[in-house]
């Protein structure tokens, strides 16, 4: 962002952000828009906010099982007994990096995935999965 708080011109780094273990509230765990110190200590991780101000754009959703998926993942295993819900997860990781990465906004090259607890793990498995 420049100094008037208007984008750079050019592509943008993106992150995927990557929530942890919060079944009811997936993503929106402690806030994430919250650009405080005490939401960051809280939550362990950067504010959304504090992405976007650093020209970052952030992809962030419920991964399967999780706030509004929760019940994606009831009788998983009867529907679909050929996967795991960590191996749905880490597909849904990699469609949102091929999804960002189509975006003319979006600098492929610049693709992180940002997360702790369940989120690391995740990114983790995607990036050994690539």
């Amino acid at each position: 962002m420049d100094a008037a708080g208007k984008p750079k011109p050019g592509k943008w780094p993106a992150v995927v952000w990557l929530h942890p273990y919060a079944y009811s509230t997936g993503w929106s765990a402690r806030s994430p828009w919250n650009a405080s110190t005490a939401g960051y200590l809280a939550d362990q991780a950067p504010s959304f906010a504090a992405l976007v101000s650093r020209g970052f754009a952030v992809l962030a959703f419920d991964q399967i099982g999780f706030g509004t998926r929760l019940h994606e993942s009831r009788r998983f295993y009867e529907r679909y007994p050929g996967w795991s819900l960590m191996g749905r997860m880490v597909a849904d990781v990699h469609d949102a990096v091929d999804a960002l990465a189509r975006l003319e906004e979006i600098d492929a090259s610049r693709i992180s995935l940002l997360g702790y607890s369940l989120g690391a793990k995740v990114g983790l498995f995607r990036r050994g999965g690539r």
